[in-house]
């Protein structure tokens, strides 16, 4: 009797996540993850285009570079993190053993 009462006033049973009000498709956890990918790489492409621009900046297309972030920004953005985060342990790892050699 008291599981038919609750029903009626709308409160979740056993299971409150199968009966959760905000369900989030798969399809939107995608569009979230490319829209945070695609401004990651968009910025880092602008940095990049600046310092190829002061350096003289010939053979720059950044139409073309940008049409490509569009296509793979979803794949691009966690390999460069990836490399990045590798190269700053590389870094940390040589500077360690640099330190240890000295004493």
């Amino acid at each position: 009797m008291v599981e038919h009462d609750l029903a009626k006033v709308g409160v979740a049973g056993s299971s409150p996540v199968s009966r959760s009000k905000y369900k989030t498709s798969i399809m939107e956890i995608f569009g979230y993850y490319y829209f945070l990918t695609l401004a990651y790489c968009l910025y880092m492409q602008g940095k990049k285009w600046n310092r190829d621009v002061r350096a003289g900046g010939l053979g720059i297309s950044p139409g073309l570079d940008t049409i490509a972030l569009l296509l793979m920004c979803w794949a691009l953005a966690p390999v460069d993190i990836f490399l990045t985060w590798v190269r700053v342990y590389k870094e940390a790892e040589e500077a360690r053993r640099k330190n240890d050699n000295v004493f």
